[in-house]
């Protein structure tokens, strides 16, 4: 896969040392068909953003695939031969419409997804970005079909819920990705006690906020 460690290292040299996770799903045959898609373009990461505006709040999106009231971090790939924060730069702007500045390179989760003897690893590289900016306004309505501003009780209360809700392997991930992340950030408690993400390099507890 393209984003090798060589591509890696600079980036965290400027954004810092991840923390590490685990993880491991089984996908359903769609679940599992839209990797294929990925992979046949050689891709087998996301870049998952954390954007807090100046209240603390985050932005979400959600999907035209996602029923109503499901929203989630935005997250996208950076493109064979585009340079790392350009790319994650150019998907914020795509999903939220906003300019925006990256601050810490906060955690990388490898993650086994499976579906029947089939299995394929796939990588999300967790940001945190701060925005000026107030207005939500996603600029590829093909992927996106709207956005919002939450805080973070927001994300543990009912959007977290209406996730959940979607019974979706995927989207399950997405939500243990979420709560390790906002424990990470001091936003929340995670005790990770249904074993589906594991913390490699130390507690999963909270940690400073950056500035």
């Amino acid at each position: 896969m393209y984003l090798t460690e060589a591509v890696l290292e600079p980036v965290r040299r400027e954004f810092g040392v991840p923390r590490e996770a685990t993880a491991a799903a089984v996908f359903t045959p769609r679940e599992f068909g839209l990797l294929h898609y990925c992979r046949r373009k050689n891709r087998a990461h996301d870049i998952t953003l954390m954007i807090r505006d100046h209240e603390g709040r985050f932005a979400l999106i959600r999907k035209p695939v996602y029923p109503p009231g499901v929203f989630r971090p935005p997250s996208g790939g950076v493109e064979p031969g585009e340079a790392f924060s350009a790319g994650v730069l150019r998907e914020a702007w795509e999903e939220t419409g906003l300019e925006i500045c990256l601050e810490r390179y906060l955690l990388r989760c490898r993650a086994e997804f499976s579906c029947g003897d089939e299995m394929l690893p796939w990588t999300t590289h967790v940001f945190v970005a701060r925005t000026t900016a107030t207005v939500l306004d996603p600029q590829d309505r093909h992927e996106i079909a709207e956005a919002c501003w939450a805080t973070s009780t927001e994300m543990l209360g009912p959007y977290r819920d209406a996730m959940l809700a979607m019974g979706s392997a995927g989207m399950r991930y997405r939500v243990d990705l979420q709560d390790l992340v906002l424990a990470l950030l001091g936003k929340a408690q995670w005790d990770g006690a249904e074993g589906r993400l594991v913390v490699l390099c130390g507690e999963a507890g909270a940690m400073d906020a950056p500035a």
